[in-house]
């Protein structure tokens, strides 16, 4: 009689508790978090979603864009996602009319990356494709509360985009006015 078979044997049940891996440690660090909020030159698409057009062509759900550090190359590509928000429009009074100074309508562009190679001045460069490079972000120099690590940043980064002269102009409106 084999111990499959023998009327003592039991199916095997497991502990109650399993034993917990240890945190995962790379990659987790090294990646960076960028968030650009459209005030204008955006299209409104269905669900929510929006485009960048004129200066912030190629900023869409599902857009290629690509990161450079900006003394030291390293570069990586990825996704960025999109959603189209609209806030609390901010107003003044001039002469005793209210003005319109913001309308509110932002197009919120996300990417994620994590630099091949960090950038001892925590300073990148990006460009989506369909658009020009641009420089200026900067990600700080302290990654989630750790110790000094140059390149990595603070792991977030948020950078707000007016082309139009004024915060009130519509979305749908190509701006810089200087080149139209």
């Amino acid at each position: 009689m084999s111990a499959c078979s023998s009327p003592s044997a039991q199916p095997y049940t497991p502990p109650v508790t399993l034993p917990v891996p240890p945190p995962a440690v790379a990659g987790i660090d090294n990646v960076i978090a960028v968030t650009w909020e459209l005030a204008d030159s955006f299209d409104i698409l269905p669900d929510d979603k929006c485009a960048g057009r004129s200066v912030n062509s190629g900023m869409s759900d599902g857009g290629r864009v690509q990161f450079v550090g900006e003394t030291v190359g390293g570069s990586v590509s990825t996704t960025a996602t999109t959603h189209f928000e609209r806030r609390t429009p901010w107003t003044a009074m001039s002469q005793g009319k209210a003005l319109v100074i913001d309308d509110g309508l932002y197009c919120i562009v996300t990417a994620v990356f994590a630099p091949p190679l960090p950038d001892p001045t925590s300073r990148y460069k990006w460009k989506f494709v369909g658009g020009d490079w641009q420089q200026g972000l900067y990600v700080g120099r302290t990654t989630f509360g750790k110790p000094e690590r140059p390149g990595y940043g603070s792991g977030r980064a948020r950078i707000s985009m007016q082309s139009c002269r004024d915060l009130s102009d519509p979305p749908t409106k190509d701006c810089p006015e200087w080149e139209n």
